[in-house]
């Protein structure tokens, strides 16, 4: 499973530093490490820690979101031989903290068929 890991930390001078990391949650995505077989779905993850009352937001560079698409885990159908790049805006969190993400998983060519011997 490949991971991305997002820390949402505004860099800010002086004492009001500190305060900004402590409120910033992080922010990882997951999804397949290797290419996902033709015609199977392409799950991803979002996961906010600290947990809180999030909304979620997904938007797709490739394929079609199946279903998920306003809760932290997503199903994807993609055609063969496609990236897909899916890109999450997460509500609710501080306004000083950064808000999206994105992961990006690829489909694999159809396997192909043996020409008949003659």
């Amino acid at each position: 499973m490949k991971l991305l890991v997002a820390s949402f930390i505004v860099a800010l001078a002086g004492p009001t530093a500190a305060v900004a990391q402590d409120r910033c949650p992080t922010l990882m995505l997951s999804g397949p490490s290797k290419p996902v077989a033709a015609g199977q779905p392409i799950v991803l993850r979002a996961k906010v820690t600290p947990p809180g009352p999030y909304g979620y937001g997904w938007s797709l560079s490739a394929g079609t979101l199946v279903s998920g698409q306003y809760t932290p885990t997503i199903t994807v159908k993609a055609p063969p031989a496609t990236a897909v790049t899916a890109t999450v805006e997460v509500v609710g969190l501080p306004k000083d903290c950064g808000s999206s993400a994105s992961v990006s998983a690829q489909t694999a060519a159809p396997a192909r068929r043996a020409k008949p011997a003659r």
